[in-house]
């Protein structure tokens, strides 16, 4: 009898400590959808806070929910790109490859290993889809308000930025306007004058992503949109399949033709710049990443195997500019503006596997569980993130940014959680 209370206690106890958490990560997620890319380091804070809460998880027997053969793969991605990371950090500054090493250019590539114990956190909590649709959709709001009041309401012409970078802000308001667009049919579902919700978000991102004139975000514009009309095409007639098409481009299309934008005016720079340089005449904008991407292939081509080290990519450049082989302005940078060649740079052909592992497997995992999948809509939001960041990637070291990663890893954790649990009836 005595053993019963006590087990009864136990179970009490535990059932008070899963509600708190549970609590807290309802909490925490919607704030960092909202305002991750507004207010600086509350995506790393958040990251912070599950991961800790995910390594309770894991420390239990009785909460670590089991996991496939193919997610004990994706799981094992994450672990081996931070491994071969630390791998040619220790190589490289023991062989004295590596000039200046600092363990600074290894605490982003650390963050990937976050992603397990958020996944296990999040599949073990089973959280209700809904505060992603909501928070996305609201965040998305949020953001075009900011661009709206940034700009005094589109009279000032200005590349707008948040808590971070230009760069930053519009990838990321990119992705939350089609995160909105995700959520179409589960506000349908909700109400349908509620539409008005996720439409509003996708334009109001779309929106801040074009005023930021963030141009390696525009060029991940096509297969988003292919996304939207795969994950919509079966459920639609044509014409309705046509009519979103068509409303997604002329959202995009029309703010090109307002010189407020300067989209046009970037778009027709870039042009020019890229032109410039392969004349032989360099300006310093666009064509300075094909001069940083120039000095990359010379490093990677010495530096095969296991790179030149992370953070190895400025004395390697310093010694070509020294040498006259390429401009003098690559040497204030600090990686190649291109997770590819930053991979290759750092790591060496290691490290480019690596980096593909970590957006292919879930992509693929996404992909063959699509059909199956409870939440089917939660599919396309994480295939929109992972197309979105393999395209990022070609303009931008996403993965040395705090708020790439964090974004990255919290919302693939989180929506393949959604992928994977039971629907649910009730709301949080």
């Amino acid at each position: 009898m005595d053993l019963t209370i006590s087990q009864k206690q136990s179970a009490k106890g535990n059932d008070l400590i899963d509600n708190l958490v549970r609590k807290a990560v309802y909490v925490i997620c919607p704030v960092f959808l909202i305002l991750t890319h507004h207010v600086a380091h509350v995506g790393s804070v958040s990251l912070a806070l599950l991961t800790l809460l995910g390594l309770w998880v894991m420390a239990s027997k009785a909460r670590r929910p089991a996991i496939s053969p193919a997610e004990k793969w994706m799981l094992l991605s994450f672990a081996a790109y931070t491994s071969i990371y630390l791998l040619s950090f220790g190589l490289n500054t023991m062989t004295g490859n590596l000039v200046n090493p600092h363990t600074k250019y290894l605490e982003k590539h650390f963050w990937m290993l976050y992603f397990i114990p958020v996944f296990y956190l999040f599949r073990y909590l089973r959280l209700n889809p809904a505060i992603f649709w909501w928070a996305s959709a609201i965040g998305a709001v949020i953001t075009g308000l900011y661009t709206l009041q940034d700009t005094r309401w589109l009279t000032v012409s200005m590349r707008v930025k948040s808590a971070y970078h230009q760069i930053i802000f519009g990838d990321l308001a990119l992705v939350m306007a089609f995160f909105s667009l995700t959520g179409l049919k589960f506000f349908w579902d909700e109400r349908r004058g509620l539409i008005a919700l996720p439409l509003g978000g996708f334009c109001m991102g779309l929106l801040a992503c074009i005023y930021s004139g963030t141009r390696g975000a525009w060029i991940a514009l096509p297969v988003m949109v292919f996304l939207i009309l795969w994950q919509y095409g079966p459920t639609m007639r044509p014409v309705w399949r046509f009519a979103l098409g068509g409303f997604i481009c002329m959202v995009f299309v029309l703010p090109f033709f307002f010189p407020q934008t300067q989209a046009m005016s970037r778009v027709r720079r870039m042009v020019n710049e890229v032109d410039s340089y392969f004349k032989g005449n360099f300006r310093g904008g666009a064509d300075m990443r094909l001069e940083i991407w120039r000095a990359s292939m010379a490093i990677i081509k010495s530096n095969s195997v296991l790179g030149a080290g992370p953070g190895g990519f400025n004395a390697k450049a310093d010694a070509l500019v020294k040498a006259g082989k390429v401009q003098p302005n690559v040497r204030r940078f600090t990686n190649s503006h291109n997770i590819y060649f930053s991979a290759m740079v750092e790591c060496g052909v290691l490290g480019l596997l690596a980096t593909l592992t970590i957006f292919i497997l879930p992509l693929a995992l996404l992909i063959t569980l699509r059909k199956a999948a409870p939440h089917r809509d939660a599919v396309f939001a994480g295939l929109i993130l992972i197309c979105g960041y393999l395209h990022f990637g070609l303009t931008e070291t996403i993965t040395a940014r705090s708020a790439f990663v964090s974004f990255y890893v919290i919302n693939l954790a989180l929506l393949y959680s959604f992928v994977r649990s039971e629907p649910l009836t009730h709301t949080a």
